[in-house]
């Protein structure tokens, strides 16, 4: 019986040693396992990135360019990868060509595809910088290959003319046919324009361009006026240029604004009718200088009509007003500003609408 007891323990000692070798595999191969994680994660890091900064280099100077100073994105003091071990991977540019409808990049152009540049960044055994192997190295597996790939493209970069007529209102843009405003305004004699053609999409940059032509807001009230309007004449929603009616109001869930009667004005929409939630409450005064004289509008929401005129800022040095959409857009409206009763206005304005190249991170 004690010898019987003896051999159980002999057993179990056996047992535990076994048990303490597989566990100790499995930590180490748990430890190469997190190790190969962690470079292809700073792999793709770096590939995005490079990717990235290339386009971004392309687009505000050159490919050449891109060429000289692209490399620094992918360096150690940039980009490192597996930093403690020094060892570098191999990163490969490739110039080509993205086309959206079949979700290809290639070296080629073909019609609807735009530039693009794809970055690859390996360690492998074939380049003697593979991922070395703790454990693996036990049963004949020395170290591993690790791949990551990015491709980004060139966005942007639509134009079309538009045509703005004087009775366009933005307090009627995007409603469904049939709805009215005050002062008379319908969808049939005062919609308000939707910019054709060009893709809303938010985070990138609008301008627009070549304003011209003259418009009446008040025929025999008022002179008529190009795209910066009448900064005799300020009004909010509801106001007419000698303020009456005199009742500042939100119209079909779209925020109120002072705006100088006759100026050229924008306003971005989301995919549904802007009177389905409440109007903003914010009322933004675009008569001060401090804000209708501005190089870029980062701070524009939806239903918030926004000051467009020239188009262009003011001073010795003017220069183009670049517009960011925001969060939610998906439509973009235009319209002459005229706080009350618009089917009664003359004219019209006409003008090019751009939206700036940008980089997009397509794979």
């Amino acid at each position: 019986m004690n010898g019987r007891g003896r051999s159980r323990g002999g057993s179990i000692l056996l047992l535990l040693a076994f048990l303490l070798v597989m566990f100790t595999a499995i930590a180490t191969l748990a430890v190469d396992y997190g190790h190969i994680q962690l470079v292809k994660t700073e792999l793709q890091r770096t590939c995005d990135a490079t990717a990235r900064g290339y386009m971004e280099y392309y687009i505000a100077q050159s490919e050449s360019y891109a060429n000289t100073n692209g490399p620094a994105l992918y360096s150690s003091s940039k980009n490192p990868v597996d930093s403690l071990s020094g060892i570098s991977p191999t990163v490969q540019v490739t110039w080509g060509f993205w086309t959206s409808s079949s979700g290809t990049f290639s070296t080629s152009s073909s019609s609807g595809a735009v530039p693009a540049v794809k970055v690859t960044a390996t360690r492998t055994a074939a380049n003697n910088n593979a991922v070395p192997l703790f454990w693996g190295g036990a049963i004949g597996f020395l170290s591993c290959d690790v791949h990551a790939s990015a491709i980004a493209a060139e966005g942007g970069g639509q134009t079309t003319p538009v045509t703005i007529p004087s009775t366009a209102s933005l307090y009627l843009a995007g409603m469904p046919a049939g709805s009215s405003a005050s002062g008379g305004d319908n969808t049939t004699n005062a919609a308000a324009y939707q910019v054709p053609t060009i893709t809303v999409t938010p985070g990138t940059w609008i301008t627009f361009t070549s304003l011209s032509g003259s418009t009446c807001v008040s025929p025999g009230g008022t002179p008529s006026s190009g795209p910066a309007g009448l900064s005799s004449y300020p009004c909010y929603c509801g106001q007419s240029w000698d303020n009456d009616p005199d009742s500042p109001t939100t119209e079909n869930g779209i925020a109120d604004a002072l705006i100088d009667d006759g100026a050229t004005t924008g306003l971005f929409l989301g995919s549904t009718a802007p009177n389905g939630t409440s109007a903003p409450t914010s009322v933004v005064n675009w008569t001060q200088s401090s804000q209708n004289n501005l190089s870029s509008y980062t701070n524009l929401t939806t239903k918030q009509p926004f000051l467009i005129g020239t188009g262009s800022t003011t001073g010795s040095s003017p220069t183009v007003k670049q517009f960011l959409v925001p969060p939610g857009a998906t439509r973009l409206f235009l319209g002459i500003w005229d706080g009350y009763e618009y089917n009664n206005n003359t004219g019209s304005l006409t003008g090019t609408v751009t939206v700036q190249h940008y980089v997009q991170m397509v794979q």
